[in-house]
């Protein structure tokens, strides 16, 4: 595995990250117990090449219909952030101009405006030139 990936200060990043969507979880103030103890395990296991993805957590939520959501531990979900943050950049230059899912500077407003725009467009080619289009 790459030293700088597995840079304790990419870890603690990413450890950052992970928590601030898991704050106030029981599972989270477990790891913070010996975060430093568990953090430097962790990236000894990432340099050795012996780390383990553990089972992913199945939660049923019941509400206009059943759904299945799977959820990595904390753990999984700190090396999930670490592997985003190294690949993130190599990937956006390959995305095509509308992906607008887990990007910087993207996301729902910005696919709506980019809908709008195309859908502006399309209606202009299909109406032609001589008529006018309108957005409301």
């Amino acid at each position: 595995m790459d030293d700088d990936f597995c840079r304790i200060s990419h870890l603690l990043q990413a450890y950052e990250i992970a928590r601030k969507s898991r704050k106030d979880t029981y599972e989270v103030y477990l790891f913070d117990q010996n975060r430093e103890e568990r953090l430097l395990k962790m990236q000894k296991d990432l340099k050795n090449n012996s780390y383990k993805h553990s089972e992913y957590k199945k939660i049923i939520i019941n509400d206009s219909k059943k759904r299945y959501i799977y959820s990595p531990n904390f753990q999984d979900h700190i090396l999930h952030h670490l592997v985003y943050a190294k690949i993130y950049n190599e990937l956006d230059k390959k995305m095509v101009q509308c992906t607008f899912a887990c990007r910087k500077g993207y996301g729902n407003h910005a696919g709506m405006q980019f809908f709008t725009q195309l859908t502006f467009y399309a209606i202009s080619w299909v109406l032609g030139s001589s008529h006018e289009c309108i957005l409301v």
